[in-house]
């Protein structure tokens, strides 16, 4: 059960991470006018760009742990 709450507790602060850095960028980058039309398919560009920067951002600089680790 411990090992369960263990990867439970990495997804969920991960994901944390991820929404809240995301949002920052979203609404303040985001906001700029070059990032409001630019679309690659269905899918609007800042969207790509923001993850991938999210993600850069969190495998460099942010160490996530758990409570429930052995």
């Amino acid at each position: 059960m411990r090992i369960i709450h263990h990867w439970v507790s990495l997804v969920a602060t991960f994901v944390m991470v991820f929404s809240g850095l995301y949002l920052v960028l979203e609404y303040t980058v985001g906001l700029l006018p070059v990032f409001q039309s630019w679309m690659v398919g269905p899918v609007t560009g800042r969207s790509l760009v923001f993850s991938t920067l999210v993600l850069v951002f969190i495998i460099r600089y942010v160490k996530i742990r758990s409570p429930y680790s052995s």
